[in-house]
């Protein structure tokens, strides 16, 4: 009979007691691979408990893998690696980095390129890029989830159609016509916001070494998710009015383009909008040349001055522009939930990749969504943000003015967003002390870098102003100024 005791004043229960004394004489070698155990009945006997003790016992080990056990026979000790712990993981059995995809290394090799962490506790914080928590409506989509919960919850809770909510789609048709698209639900499918949307798209779209083609400076991670989807991306200088229309039709005649993609309004990360003239042109081009249009809708509704330039999309008789968009950078960042608004052919395939990658949306949020809509609450809620909105990029622009005036120093000027970008010439620093100094002086800005393909040509850096009060706005403005002085002059 194997030695193990019963103590009745343990905190532990009889069998966890009888499990643990006999793990530990199998770990120390004092039970060994196919040794018998004790009969339940015998074992029970011998220590004056009931035999369901010890039969739950037995049943803890079996699940540990320690023993196994046959019908009709007694219980045998098995011979069973050693459970992993945090003080023996030493992972030497597969070298991940060799195991690791083509379109992740090249990926990788994009994101390399740029990106500085910043300490969450910078006075002046010009690098974030949502909206400010300040304006957030919780209490009012509070409501909106509370109603749906009450009087849906069977819906809101199961999964969706993966290309959305009926409902929120006929709803997001109504909010797209006020920019005249004129689409029905048919052509809409609901996304994790526009970055889940570009990478869909990419993924319906992309053969392996296709080329994307895109403005530069261009969306930070554009270029990576190109990368990630097996393409590469080909960039044509932005200019004031738009892309370069020479250069991007010699690239289109000479490259195997598979799409072209734009933000044409208050484009992040140069908060410049693209003229009505270019938008034409774009599409004309990229209609000769049979290249689908992967329009990006980022702060479309942020308009301050000037007259409002329609979306390429509210053009397109073809069906070449898809149209993509969000809800995260003006309402919560959190909400995860934008669009993508297209040929209901394409529709229909993108919904087929999003069932197999992400099987279906979050319904609650959507149906919540719907509400909020039509209870005039986005309205309100937007004609509020935009006062504030303009009031910053007013101050900043005002700021540029008294203290970026400067002969080796030029910036972008938007009428709408909350971006910009700062350049200057032949500095004798690198971007990274540069900022190093910057953020020194408690103020954060993000790396030109990161929206260039080849950083090195372009010394910037990007201001959002999303989270940033006027007085800091202009605070901040100076001090870049003090310090492209100091240190590129």
């Amino acid at each position: 009979m194997i030695l193990v005791t019963i103590d009745r004043k343990s905190e532990d229960t009889l069998h966890k007691q009888i499990a643990k004394q006999i793990e530990s004489m199998i770990k120390n070698q004092a039970l060994k691979d196919g040794d018998i155990l004790p009969s339940t009945r015998a074992l029970s006997v011998h220590l004056e408990v009931n035999r369901t003790t010890v039969c739950k016992a037995y049943e803890e080990l079996w699940s540990l893998g320690y023993i196994e056990s046959r019908p009709g026979s007694y219980s045998r000790i098995r011979n069973r690696p050693d459970i992993t712990s945090s003080k023996n993981i030493n992972e030497t059995g597969i070298n991940w980095d060799e195991k690791l995809s083509p379109s992740y290394k090249r990926m990788s090799e994009k994101m390399a390129s740029g990106g500085i962490q910043y300490p969450q506790n910078c006075k002046i914080d010009f690098t974030t890029l949502s909206s400010d928590p300040a304006y957030w409506p919780v209490e009012e989509f509070r409501k909106s989830i509370n109603r749906i919960l009450q009087s849906d919850p069977e819906t809101a809770m199961s999964y969706e159609d993966p290309k959305g909510n009926m409902e929120f789609r006929k709803e997001l048709s109504k909010y797209l016509g006020r920019h005249q698209i004129y689409i029905s639900e048919k052509n809409i499918l609901v996304t994790n916001g526009s970055q889940d949307a570009i990478d869909l798209v990419l993924k319906a779209l992309l053969h392996p070494g296709d080329t994307v083609v895109c403005s530069e400076p261009t969306y930070s991670y554009l270029p990576s998710l190109v990368a990630c989807n097996g393409g590469t991306t080909a960039p044509i200088p932005l200019t004031d009015s738009g892309m370069n229309i020479h250069a991007l039709e010699e690239i289109l005649e000479n490259n195997n383009c598979s799409l072209l993609y734009t933000m044409p309004s208050f484009q992040n990360p140069s908060g410049l909008s693209i003229s009505q003239k270019n938008r034409e042109k774009l599409l004309e081009l990229c209609s000769l040349y049979n290249v689908p249009i992967l329009e990006d809708g980022f702060l479309e509704e942020l308009k301050y001055h000037g007259e409002t330039i329609l979306p390429i999309k509210s053009m397109d008789s073809s069906g070449i522009v898809i149209y993509v968009g969000t809800f995260s950078k003006i309402l919560f960042p959190g909400l995860r939930t934008g669009w993508i608004a297209a040929s209901p052919k394409l529709i229909d395939r993108l919904a087929e990749i999003r069932r197999v990658t992400r099987l279906s949306g979050n319904p609650l949020i959507q149906m919540a969504l719907t509400d909020f809509l039509k209870q005039g609450k986005f309205e309100y809620f937007l004609k509020k943000v935009h006062t504030r909105y303009r009031e910053r990029i007013n101050a900043a622009m005002k700021a540029a003015r008294r203290y970026l005036s400067l002969d080796y120093v030029r910036y972008t000027k938007p009428s709408g967003g909350y971006t910009f970008l700062v350049y200057w010439d032949n500095p004798p620093i690198s971007e990274k002390q540069f900022l190093s100094e910057l953020l020194s002086k408690g103020v954060a800005v993000s790396p030109g870098s990161l929206y260039f393909q080849d950083p090195s040509r372009n010394i910037c850096v990007r201001i959002s102003l999303s989270k940033t009060l006027p007085d800091e706005i202009e605070q901040g403005i100076k001090i870049i100024s003090e310090t492209i002085r100091e240190n590129c002059i």
